[in-house]
């Protein structure tokens, strides 16, 4: 099962390779080999020479005549063409592709592929339609750094300007994109009633970047158990090395004297070595971050050796890069893939972005390259990742919600901005649905209608705690408040029909029947579902099935008349001890958090259990058994 989106990426291998070893320049008649799934299909000669090549690079580079460069680039592109000609059955297809580009040849890599025109004179990998996004690759053994795609991030924002490398580059600008991109993990700091955002949890910041303290940073990460999963590295391309070994890196801060310390490529690959295998990607908002020109040397440039290292995706541009292009980059890179998303889709909507923003942006659209290794069957596990990430961003909407509920005294506005965020979280959760090609009777299809059904109830006790500050009291939060309340009650029901054995999602469903109707109407229903938990509870490890048995007890006046709080009691009690034995403590916070609403927000005086009985003391009773356990 995948999640089938408007466009789902089909992968295509096209390697290019040539006789002969390092270094390689470009040579008129040099014979290659193109092949495409693994099959040779053609053999191909190189139709330009290295100098030829480099005055087309430096036109693009520095001239300022947008016909020169125009003119560069179809040169350019007439003669790259020849080499991806086997891709073009790929160009026009309707379905999204990725073109897998495995170079052999250094000289190859320092072309670039990524400017190719089309017939029409449009970029081939710049389009909205057809979308083609061809992301680079080396030859190599991945599997020692095998990793578990993150669904949680930690970026790690290094910023290096020193006053003699250039103008002062835009890190505000990235803080905002990074903090954009982030914002459904950013929690609220802690002591304070007025919500108020603390990123430290998922961006770290630093600044006056070193190689050393770029170095300490990294390790320091590990050695906590919370490695970065992203590093954004904003930075002056600096020349390092004299000829004929000359190159591009890093213009880092000098640790001893105010100025540039330039940081070679394999300096920066070791201040960075702790995360490989731990970190997911690497971004170079760097001006020739990826520029390979110089291809005598046998020593290669920042972005290739990152990927060699074994860090899987690294995004880096060949040429001068724009300020506004490399905000634009940070922005939609990692809104794209800190979301869940396909890597290659957010691969192509920078591209696509840079392209509609050349104006100011200029050629960073053709200048960005990226190299790529996925891990085996990461198309087929993009359902469990984004799955994951709503989970972790639904989490995060609920520490802001408990933050607003400890603190009464917030004010309106706070809650209004708060409900704003889970108004979002909700449709993220719905968009993803939508995507989502699961069995009804699968474990995702559950734990996505679950996941959504809890998201409307939390906005719902939201537009209740907004609703309580108001004098007098305002009618749309109380209706925007049972809406959903009755949506959630509909998808809990939806996510339990899909496996009548889960007692969680039963549970929720029952509660708030009892809630908002005073009673269940089907009891067979509550007889299923305390059977199906108490099954679960004979497994003496098991925590959360005696939450369900708590809380069922507690709504047995909703079916049968008599109160089973004495059971509700023995129940709860239960659920502490294994909680505390097993280390589980969330399964006490959440079952207290869910008591507590029958005492402050579901009760007869807020318009609940409608003709029924209000169980705001019996709830209070299980609450003081678990208390005092």
């Amino acid at each position: 099962m995948i999640f089938r989106g408007t466009h789902a990426v089909r992968s295509r291998l096209i390697e290019l390779l040539r006789f002969g070893g390092e270094p390689g320049i470009l040579r008129v008649g040099d014979r290659y080999l193109a092949t495409i799934e693994g099959d040779f299909l053609s053999e191909l000669t190189m139709p330009l020479e290295e100098y030829q090549f480099l005055e087309y690079q430096e036109t693009l580079r520095y001239s300022i005549d947008d016909a020169e460069c125009s003119a560069a680039l179809n040169q350019l592109s007439a003669q790259m063409g020849c080499f991806l000609s086997g891709a073009r059955i790929y160009f026009d297809s309707a379905a999204s592709t990725q073109i897998d580009l495995v170079l052999r040849g250094a000289e190859l890599a320092q072309l670039p592929f990524e400017a190719l025109l089309g017939a029409d004179e449009l970029p081939v990998f710049a389009r909205t339609e057809p979308r083609v996004v061809l992301t680079r690759r080396v030859r190599g053994n991945f599997a020692a750094h095998a990793l578990e795609w993150p669904v949680r991030p930690r970026v790690l924002l290094a910023i290096a300007s020193p006053g003699d490398a250039g103008k002062e580059v835009p890190a505000d600008e990235h803080k905002v994109a990074l903090r954009k991109a982030l914002k459904p993990w950013i929690e609220p700091l802690e002591g304070f009633p007025t919500p108020i955002d603390d990123g430290r949890n998922v961006l770290t910041i630093l600044t006056n970047t070193t190689l050393e303290a770029l170095r300490s940073e990294c390790q320091s990460s590990v050695d906590k158990g919370n490695p970065y999963t992203h590093i954004h590295l904003l930075a002056h391309g600096v020349s390092v090395g004299n000829r004929p070994h000359e190159r591009f890196g890093l213009a880092l801060h000098n640790p001893v004297k105010p100025g540039v310390l330039p940081a070679t490529p394999e300096e920066l690959v070791e201040s960075l070595r702790a995360l490989v295998g731990k970190c997911v990607a690497v971004t170079l908002a760097v001006c020739d971050g990826g520029n390979a020109t110089n291809t005598l040397t046998p020593r290669k440039n920042i972005a290739h050796a990152l990927h060699v290292a074994g860090f899987p995706i690294v995004l880096a541009s060949q040429m001068p890069l724009t300020f506004p292009g490399s905000v634009l980059l940070a922005e939609r890179f990692y809104t794209g893939v800190l979301r869940g998303g396909d890597v290659r889709e957010a691969l192509h909507e920078v591209r696509v972005a840079l392209y509609q923003e050349r104006a100011n942006a200029g050629g960073d659209w053709a200048s960005v390259v990226a190299y790529v290794r996925l891990p085996e069957g990461y198309a087929d596990r993009l359902v469990e990742i984004e799955a994951a990430t709503h989970l972790g961003a639904l989490e995060t909407f609920q520490r802001w919600s408990d933050h607003l509920i400890k603190h009464s005294n917030a004010e309106v506005e706070a809650f209004d901005r708060v409900a704003t965020l889970g108004e979002e979280r909700i449709q993220s959760l719905q968009q993803a649905l939508a995507r989502l090609d699961a069995a009804p009777g699968s474990a995702m299809y559950q734990e996505y209608f679950g996941l959504l059904a809890s998201a409307y109830k939390r906005l719902a006790e939201l537009y209740f705690r907004r609703w309580t500050l108001s004098d007098p009291k305002p009618l749309e939060p109380s209706r925007q408040m049972h809406e959903a309340l009755q949506e959630s009650m509909r998808l809990y029901q939806k996510s339990h029909s899909s496996n009548l054995s889960a007692h969680w999602t039963m549970v929720q469903y029952l509660s708030l029947c009892v809630v908002l109707d005073g009673k269940i109407l089907k009891p067979w229903m509550w007889d299923a579902t305390l059977e199906a938990a108490t099954q679960c509870a004979l497994d003496g490890k098991d925590v959360w099935s005696l939450g369900s048995l708590t809380e069922l007890y507690l709504l047995a006046r909703g079916t049968r008349g008599p109160d089973c709080v004495a059971d509700a009691c023995t129940a709860v009690r239960e659920l502490a001890r294994r909680a505390q034995a097993a280390g589980k403590l969330e399964a006490i916070v959440s079952t207290r958090r869910q008591l507590t609403r029958y005492t402050t927000w579901w009760t007869q005086a807020h318009g609940f259990f409608k003709g029924g009985h209000d169980l705001a003391v019996e709830a209070q009773q299980v609450i003081d058994a678990l208390d005092t356990n």
